[in-house]
Formats: C-alpha cells, sequence, structure tokens
C-alpha cells in the first residue's frame, strides 16, 4: 500500500458560523453539523464567552 495516499496531516475544513448567542451555536454543533455528509469530527475554538457591547474608551 501506497503511504502518499494518507495525509500525514489531519484536512481541515473551516466553517463560520453566525448564531444568535453560544447556546444556539451549541444546538447548531450538536445536532446539525453531525448529520453533514462527511464531517467526522467537530473541533470547535471559541475565543471569547461573552462579547463586550461597548466600544467605550475606559480613562
Amino acid at each position: 500500500m501506497d503511504d502518499s495516499s494518507f495525509p500525514s496531516e489531519p484536512v481541515y475544513d473551516l466553517l463560520r458560523v453566525v448564531a444568535a448567542d453560544l447556546d444556539d451555536y451549541r444546538q447548531f454543533q450538536v445536532e446539525h453539523l453531525p448529520r453533514i455528509r462527511g464531517v467526522q469530527s467537530v473541533k470547535t475554538e471559541i475565543p471569547m464567552q461573552k462579547i463586550k457591547l461597548t466600544s467605550e474608551i475606559p480613562v
């Protein structure tokens, strides 16, 4: 068997999802992503749990 047919590193496809809030995103991740043909695993990285909703700069 030729090893060149298997990638030496995982192949990632990126998907950007816009959701109303983190709970809605988690519901999408659990209920919808696994149903997509070809999706074998899901890894999520969320940089922030809360978003600051102001543009004020503290002085």
